[in-house]
């Protein structure tokens, strides 16, 4: 077909699924589906119908929102999808502190850190504490629960510096302020003190708490990205050197690794 006119586009439209209209959204958009009166009406009752269907990914929404050169609405309509996704999710009740390494090439991972701040928000009962990290510490607070609201608070974060993965728990540890699990977002390359392990250590003993530990591994593999997740201790042979996942299952707490 070399031309797809406007009632080509409203039947393949009427037949998709939600997610279906999300996913093919930049498609759609450079084949003027939003240009038109009436598919756009189509579109949009679909997106109206994403924010309650279960099999729509918050994620998904998110990333075409950030993909697709959208109008201020579909943009809104978008965003009210991921964040009532995020919401109908179950949720969290233990304290949680999410790590997210910003140094040096971690560009990436900050985004996935943010994401998963943003994920835990939505659903959180309890206190949750995030900060940034390279050779120090930055505490991240946004202003709503909404993804666009930590799209805000991460704004200011670039990739950039050392790699201390233990300054934030120090910072927590410094502060009085417990949680029960901690959710690190790294490369596992730490090159510079407070190393994790020495501050977990302290933070154990001050606070009379041992945090289960949840380690996303951000890792280039053959200049791809490969998401796959086990407990620690079966994938420990994974690793050629010494990692953080290897250090924090000899302190006792419940490990798991996601390796990305």
């Amino acid at each position: 077909m070399k031309q797809i006119t406007p009632a080509v586009l409203a039947a393949l439209v009427g037949a998709m699924t939600p997610q279906e209209v999300i996913n093919h959204l930049k498609s759609l958009e450079a084949r003027g589906a939003l240009r038109h009166e009436a598919v756009k009406a189509l579109v949009d009752v679909k997106l109206e119908r994403a924010q309650r269907d279960t099999r729509v990914s918050a994620l998904k929404a998110k990333v075409a929102a950030q993909a697709v050169p959208l109008d201020a609405e579909t943009a809104a309509r978008l965003s009210r999808v991921a964040d009532e996704q995020v919401r109908h999710r179950g949720r969290i009740k233990r304290s949680t502190a999410p790590l997210v390494d910003k140094s040096g090439s971690m560009t990436q991972a900050i985004e996935v850190g943010k994401q998963i701040a943003a994920l835990i928000s939505g659903v959180a009962e309890a206190l949750l504490k995030v900060y940034a990290f390279d050779s120090a510490p930055f505490a991240i607070e946004a202003r709503g629960d909404a993804l666009s609201d930590w799209d805000v608070a991460f704004a200011p974060v670039r990739a950039d510096g050392n790699t201390s993965i233990g300054c934030a728990l120090e910072d927590l540890r410094r502060r009085k302020v417990a949680v029960e699990q901690i959710v690190i977002v790294t490369d596992e390359g730490e090159n510079t003190a407070p190393y994790f392990v020495t501050a977990y250590d302290s933070y154990k003993t001050e606070l009379g708490v041992a945090p289960d530990v949840f380690i996303v591994s951000w890792v280039p593999i053959a200049r791809t990205w490969r998401a796959s997740s086990a407990p620690a201790r079966s994938r420990s042979r994974c690793s050629r050197s010494p990692r953080l996942h290897r250090q924090v299952n000899g302190l006792g707490p419940r490990t798991t690794r996601c390796r990305t």
